[in-house]
């Protein structure tokens, strides 16, 4: 069977089953939206709150800047976990998950860029899971890297029926998400916090899985660990099941991009990397989708959106960083992003 390479192609692959479409709509996408930042910004808020403590805005944002400075010059970051979350919690004002939006036709028309962000991320959910959603409810599905926890909770209210077990390595995210789980009241999550590469954190969901994903996940495997990264993913699948990715791939590894990245802790592979390790995993490659032009309106909306909520920022991160940041994603990170592929990638476990 040839390569999927496009939307319309995904949707004959994997068909979403007729139950469920209605709840793929715009529409419905909007409503978890709403419903999901409001439950967010109230378990955020009192984490926050205790983790500030003793620290004043402007040497939060400061130490971020000299962070950023750092890796801009070359250097690596000497705590990754540290900026990641606090890059997080910057985009927080605008973004409702850690990955980037895949816009359609009907977001672009949305008038409010805020309402359009949060559809589109809602929507890059929705496509990584449906070769997921296209099996029949009920069985696992696991999911690698827990992030801000949407993408957990949407596909919890799609498939109510089915175990979702989500697996990230932040103890702070994980928290916050087991928070979210219980505020939503959705029995059939279990929050894990652990490395993958610890055979002991999913050794109980080895071939177990009628389905694995994972958003912007694989570019923070080590460079040298990323093909054995794939095959736990992989390992974890029964027979027939699919293994769906989203993230960047580069598309050319003699590019600047990649050394800074690498600065950042993220290591990007290309197209046939990522087709040839789903093949070393035992996997049949089903897709290889190209959204780099339905995502790229993400780093323009994000700006229009911080600068309405600049004020928020200062009192949050102070007064330098509240001045820089709302141009970063327009200005740095649209850029860069014309550097790589946004890519949606699909293996599937031969039955």
């Amino acid at each position: 069977m040839p390569l999927t390479t496009t939307r319309a192609e995904l949707d004959r692959r994997f068909p979403i089953p007729p139950e469920i479409a209605p709840t793929l709509a715009t529409s419905e996408q909007n409503k978890f939206a709403v419903e999901f930042t409001k439950v967010r910004d109230f378990v955020e808020r009192r984490l926050y709150a205790e983790e500030d403590k003793g620290v004043t805005p402007s040497a939060r944002g400061n130490a971020f800047l000299k962070a950023a400075i750092r890796s801009s010059l070359g250097k690596p970051l000497q705590d990754e976990d540290w900026f990641h979350e606090t890059v997080a919690r910057l985009l927080r004002r605008a973004w409702l998950s850690l990955s980037l939006g895949v816009y359609t036709k009907d977001i672009s028309t949305c008038p409010d860029p805020a309402a359009r962000l949060h559809l589109a991320q809602v929507n890059t959910v929705d496509l990584a899971w449906q070769p997921a959603v296209s099996q029949p409810s009920g069985g696992l599905i696991v999911e690698i890297g827990t992030g801000r926890g949407n993408s957990v909770l949407r596909l919890a209210r799609l498939l109510p029926d089915t175990r979702i077990v989500s697996i990230g390595i932040s103890r702070n995210q994980a928290r916050t998400a087991e928070q979210l789980v219980t505020e939503m009241a959705l029995p059939n999550v279990e929050i894990r916090c652990g490395d993958i590469y610890d055979p002991t954190v999913c050794a109980d969901l080895v071939g177990q899985a009628d389905a694995v994903g994972a958003i912007e996940v694989t570019g923070h495997f080590p460079a040298e660990r990323k093909q054995e990264g794939i095959g736990i993913l992989a390992g974890l699948l029964k027979p027939g099941g699919s293994l769906s990715l989203i993230d960047r791939a580069v598309i050319d590894s003699r590019r600047p991009l990649s050394e800074h990245s690498a600065n950042q802790g993220i290591f990007l592979d290309n197209r046939a990397g990522y087709l040839t390790a789903l093949s070393m995993s035992g996997l049949t490659p089903e897709a290889f989708i190209d959204y780099t032009a339905d995502s790229l309106q993400t780093f323009i909306d994000t700006t229009k959106v911080l600068r309405r909520r600049r004020r928020e920022l200062r009192a949050e991160f102070g007064w330098p960083l509240s001045l820089v940041w709302p141009a970063v994603p327009k200005y740095v990170h649209l850029p860069v992003s014309r550097q790589v592929q946004y890519a949606h990638i699909v293996g599937v476990k031969p039955a």
